[in-house]
């Protein structure tokens, strides 16, 4: 009798962790994502002066090396959802009326980063990003670069289609690596700037949306239209000498035999 209690007692727990569970898994399963995605791309010159790899979300860098980096971004895919009901959710894209228009972003790191960089003042915007009312490249501020405002024609939107690869370039240029410590790895992020407005179009010309200030925009919201990836750099790797590998082993023998003794 005994055992049959503690069986349904177990299953009983069980039954009520499984829901638990499921409760908490609730609302990620719910949570809506960005409807334009901007993201940094980089290419190591210093080392890669073929230019035979991609650019890459991810790139090694070294003290002194140049890389050229790119400011892209496009459309999410159909059948993305935005908690903001005004926005709802992504059900057709067209080339041509859908897309984005005008950002306002800056691309920064912490000061306290192990990585640093150095931005050259020779950053574009690129490919119609620059043919709006009152682009800017951006200004060098200490290691960021701030107001890069990408705009394009009245009417114009780009980054159709969706998907990695199919990004629309907005802005080009190089920065040095100043510091990398050795195993260190820090980022370059991207963040909606202070002061500016944007336009997104989903949904064809067609009941399109048009998504045009900058808090709809702005990265503080729990559910922006904008999303921002990142650019990581990892310094060096050092792998230990085969004589440091010895003498560790060696030591780590003799704690064994103290220990025996």
């Amino acid at each position: 009798m005994s055992h049959l209690l503690s069986e349904r007692r177990i299953k009983v727990l069980s039954g009520a962790v499984m829901a638990a569970g499921a409760m908490y898994a609730l609302p990620s399963s719910l949570e809506a994502s960005p409807f334009f995605n901007i993201k940094l791309l980089a290419h190591n010159d210093t080392a890669d002066n073929a230019n035979s790899l991609p650019y890459a979300a991810s790139v090694s860098v070294n003290p002194g090396d140049v890389i050229t980096y790119r400011l892209v971004g496009n459309i999410s895919p159909i059948g993305t959802s935005n908690a903001n009901a005004a926005a709802g959710t992504i059900t057709s894209l067209t080339v041509g009326p859908d897309g984005g228009s005008n950002f306002k972003v800056d691309i920064f790191e912490a000061a306290g980063d192990q990585i640093q960089v150095a931005f050259a003042s020779n950053q574009a915007l690129v490919n119609g990003w620059e043919a709006g009312p009152s682009p800017s490249a951006g200004v060098v501020t200490g290691n960021s670069l701030t107001g890069i405002r990408p705009v394009r024609p009245a009417s114009n939107f780009a980054g159709v289609p969706s998907g990695a690869g199919n990004e629309a370039i907005m802005l080009t240029g190089t920065f040095t690596v100043a510091t990398a410590p050795s195993n260190s790895t820090s980022l370059l992020s991207i963040r909606w700037s202070t002061g500016g407005g944007g336009s997104v179009h989903v949904n064809g010309s067609g009941g399109a949306k048009t998504l045009g200030n900058a808090q709809e925009l702005t990265n503080t919201l729990s559910d922006p239209y904008a999303g921002y990836t990142p650019l990581t750099l990892a310094g060096p790797t050092t792998v230990p000498e085969p004589a440091s590998i010895s003498l560790l082993g060696l030591a780590g023998l003799g704690l064994l035999a103290r220990r025996r003794k």
